[in-house]
């Protein structure tokens, strides 16, 4: 297990400013917020949004991103309180909870399913090909990795019939493809679709997977409890879902991720398309589904990270509902 306490100081340095047209430092009379996250993946639309149509702002907030590269930097940088809300796959949050860090909590979830492809290269035909072949993930203890380690047990690929490798986010990946030096890697949105486009082959769509909260929004419950600062948060976030979620803020939204992304239109709007009109895969309000989380946490337990004999409640995880928690 990562120590996270002793690594803030080197999430610290590798974190960077990203947001276009916000600042690190609160606007006078403004709380700070700064999300910590990957700005070229698109689950994170709310967030993009928030900040670009002023939502976080009307609640009194100076947003600001702080780019990341996996989940357990973004636990290092929430514990570290470099910023004040940190995304990241469920285990390195329910990891770092069971390890001491008690004042963490879930608040939010952008999804109710993974978005995510699993992607390979053209000579790639089936599940039989990718014996023997090497696989790029973001890291290795989340649930990113073990559900690709559960499929391929299910079409009779054990584990050391291939090779997985820590490649970074998912541009790295698509990166890695391209050069040839992985066979298969899980793509956020929008590359995704973007290498789908390009001619890649797409294994495996993990929005088959339903009521699994791929990714959480996490805060320190002694930050949500001030001054109203999860309230006022969370009401900013619900607003976003619903904004997004309006047909008529179609382009509006494609233009705020895409100062993010950086990604063509095209490929944006069929993201869109997966996310509010035909998957559906963005919750309707940010509301975590507790039933799901409760799913993530088993697979723990069956994935050896955490004993069978200490397993807390999913309430154990989730922020109060009277200081900001959405959850269902």
């Amino acid at each position: 297990m990562i120590g996270f306490r002793h690594a803030a100081c080197a999430a610290l340095a590798l974190a960077f400013l990203f947001s276009p047209g916000s600042s690190a430092r609160a606007a006078e009379g403004s709380e700070p917020l700064n999300l910590g996250y990957i700005p070229a993946n698109s689950i994170y639309w709310d967030l993009d949004a928030g900040i670009e149509e002023g939502f976080f702002k009307a609640e009194g907030f100076a947003p600001a991103v702080i780019a990341n590269q996996s989940s357990p930097q973004s636990m290092q940088m929430i514990i570290s309180r470099s910023v004040q809300l940190a995304i990241t796959q469920p285990e390195p949050l329910v990891a770092a909870i069971n390890h001491g860090a008690k004042e963490l909590a879930v608040m939010s979830a952008p999804g109710d399913a993974p978005d995510w492809f699993l992607v390979t290269r053209p000579d790639i035909k089936g599940w039989a090909d990718l014996k023997g072949k090497t696989l790029g993930f973001s890291a290795l203890k989340v649930n990113e990795f073990y559900l690709v380690r559960k499929l391929l047990g299910d079409h009779g690929i054990k584990p050391g019939q291939y090779d997985a490798i820590q490649v970074g986010p998912t541009p790295a990946k698509l990166a890695a493809l391209e050069k040839g030096s992985i066979a298969a890697g899980v793509l956020f949105q929008p590359t995704g679709v973007l290498a789908q486009n390009q001619g890649l082959k797409v294994l495996y769509d993990f929005a088959q997977i339903k009521h699994y909260p791929a990714l959480i929004y996490v805060v320190n419950r002694k930050w949500a409890a001030e001054n109203q600062n999860g309230i006022r948060l969370a009401r900013a976030i619900e607003r976003t879902h619903r904004w997004l979620y309006d047909p008529k803020n179609h382009d509006a939204a494609i233009h705020d991720v895409q100062k993010y992304t950086k990604r063509p239109t095209a490929v944006l709007d069929a993201t869109y398309r997966l996310y509010f009109v035909t998957d559906k895969l963005y919750t309707r309000t940010g509301a975590v589904d507790t039933a799901g989380l409760a799913r993530v946490i088993r697979e723990m337990v069956t994935n050896g990270e955490l004993a069978k004999n200490a397993v807390p409640p999913p309430s154990a995880y989730l922020l109060p509902k009277a200081i900001g928690g959405l959850q269902h």
